[in-house]
């Protein structure tokens, strides 16, 4: 075999490599891309989740009042939906709900692009009762802020809070600190 033959087949070696590390980066991307839009879509599928439907007796419960403010928000009617959800946050004794409610509040203020509102809405979510759901949507709002440094705290306070027993809890795990991973890079 002559030099130049040798010397094409070392530059196509060279080349092979490059493309299949090149396939590996896409796909690995692709991955990322798909984690993050099934998550993505989680969240925009329970924001439109009704809370709960109306009793059948016809009696005012708060998860009625909730499921009311829900409605109002689906049919664009933010103001009232911001009033009903005041009352159904106001109805209930039991935290979680209270919470849930609260965050459903926060999310009406979020898809207006009012983060600050969106903002003092989550805080006194979590104020109510700490949890996953509340850590992660509060970093949600601080990331759209630019406030990366804040976000990497509630992420990793959501991480901290997960129920590792919730069937999602290694995505959710896995997504939340590839945002941390993420911000971290950003700022290097």
């Amino acid at each position: 075999m002559s030099y130049n033959q040798k010397e094409h087949k070392l530059e196509e070696k060279k080349i092979q490599k490059r493309h299949f590390k090149k396939k590996w980066v896409i796909a690995g991307l692709i991955l990322v891309a798909m984690l993050a839009g099934g998550v993505t879509g989680y969240f925009v599928y329970v924001s439109f989740k009704p809370i709960a439907a109306p009793s059948e007796t016809g009696s005012v419960t708060v998860n009625q009042s909730a499921y009311e403010a829900q409605k109002l928000a689906n049919n664009g009617d933010t103001e009232a939906a911001i009033t009903a959800y005041d009352k159904a946050i106001k109805e209930s004794d039991d935290p979680v709900e209270k919470s849930a409610i609260s965050l459903s509040k926060a999310n009406l203020f979020y898809n207006k692009g009012d983060y600050d509102g969106a903002l003092v809405i989550a805080l006194e979510a979590e104020l109510i009762k700490k949890n996953s759901l509340a850590e992660q949507y509060i970093a949600q709002i601080y990331e759209q802020k630019k406030d990366f440094e804040n976000a990497t705290k509630y992420y990793q306070s959501a991480i901290n809070l997960i129920d590792a027993s919730d069937l999602s809890a290694n995505s959710d795990v896995q997504y939340y600190q590839s945002k941390i991973d993420s911000f971290s890079k950003a700022a290097n």
